[in-house]
């Protein structure tokens, strides 16, 4: 009898993934490569709301990612990190859902987000242009 074992997830920039946040799940995008500190930057899309403000900086129309439907804008201020080995047991246990790949473009435009975005802490942009892939 042989025992597979299963490979284990490890995060990198443009892998996205539904983590549980608020009343369900959101797409979360990894942006940085891993840093020294063993953390990877993330940042979620959020659906726009008729008559609720919103950051411009990246917004989606639909279609653009499996997930993303409708109008949705990428949430700079809530941007943060979170440890790789912690992503990976996430990912492996089931809590956290793989999803595809943001497209080379519509990576390239959350990217640019960080750089004009007036949502994003200084902290965040600081580890993203340490980080940048």
């Amino acid at each position: 009898r042989t025992i597979r074992r299963r490979m284990s997830h490890s995060p990198y920039p443009a892998g996205t993934m539904l983590i549980p946040s608020g009343p369900g799940k959101h797409l979360f995008i990894v942006i940085t490569r891993l840093c020294g500190a063993n953390q990877h930057l993330l940042v979620c899309v959020s659906s726009i709301k008729q008559d609720v403000r919103h950051d411009t900086a990246c917004v989606f129309q639909g279609g653009e990612h499996e997930f993303i439907k409708g109008p949705t804008f990428v949430y700079y201020r809530l941007a943060e990190t979170r440890r790789a080995d912690a992503i990976t047991k996430a990912v492996d246990s089931g809590y956290f859902a793989i999803k595809a790949d943001l497209t080379a473009p519509h990576f390239e435009n959350v990217c640019q987000g960080f750089e004009t975005s007036n949502f994003v802490k200084p902290w965040a942009r600081n580890y993203f242009i340490e980080n940048r892939p």
